[in-house]
């Protein structure tokens, strides 16, 4: 692959912008010791469970919140308070010790030669980008009412490509999933890179990259 080839360069946040094994050690230990002061509170983990359960298998974010209520037996604004706590503010801060590096400054190099770096995410990246000190001028999440669709999806890239006028055969997808984003990648026409969650093996693929 000429990586160097492309003018569109689309980045996955969650699992490609910081190691997912070692933010999920530290959210679960994270998890382990709240709870365990907090044991009435337990049954917070079987609602965090189905909600990822859910959102992993779901075509859009719509009803999400009302499903995972109705499954656990609790109020839809205990499962707001939940999933706002554990999986979009507590894990801002465990990123810094789990950003990959290499790859931040393999995106800053690509952005000083003229490239046009995009993110692609099924959750909101603001805050997790500013945790990483990522300036990226566009940023698409399944969350905005113009996307509102989860990967492997394709309506997220095309709408990137078709904002910023680039054609497929000069985009990329980057991401840490086959299943997700390369498949989406793959329905809108588009090479990919899916990055391997193991470090030493990510560090080789991106020396490539370098």
């Amino acid at each position: 692959m000429d990586f160097n080839k492309y003018d569109l360069y689309v980045f996955d946040v969650d699992g490609t912008l910081y190691y997912q094994n070692k933010l999920r050690l530290i959210m679960g230990k994270r998890l382990l010791m709240y709870y365990l002061l907090h044991p009435l509170k337990f049954k917070d983990l079987i609602i965090i469970k189905n909600f990822r359960s859910l959102r992993e298998n779901a075509k859009d974010t719509n009803g999400l919140f009302d499903i995972t209520a109705k499954k656990c037996n609790v109020s839809v604004s205990r499962v707001n308070e939940v999933i706002k706590k554990w999986i979009y503010e507590n894990p801002i801060d465990a990123l810094i010790a789990s950003k990959d590096d290499t790859l931040l400054a393999i995106i800053d190099k690509l952005k000083a030669n003229g490239k046009t770096v995009a993110i692609w995410s099924d959750y909101e990246a603001d805050d997790k980008l500013k945790a990483l000190q990522l300036s990226i001028d566009y940023v698409y999440t399944a969350e905005q009412e113009r996307v509102g669709e989860l990967k492997p999806s394709p309506k997220g890239l095309n709408l990137i490509m078709s904002d910023l006028n680039v054609p497929k055969d000069k985009t990329i997808m980057i991401g840490d999933r086959m299943v997700k984003d390369g498949e989406a990648a793959k329905k809108a026409g588009c090479d990919y890179l899916i990055l391997s969650k193991s470090k030493k093996k990510r560090e080789e693929q991106l020396k490539t990259l370098l």
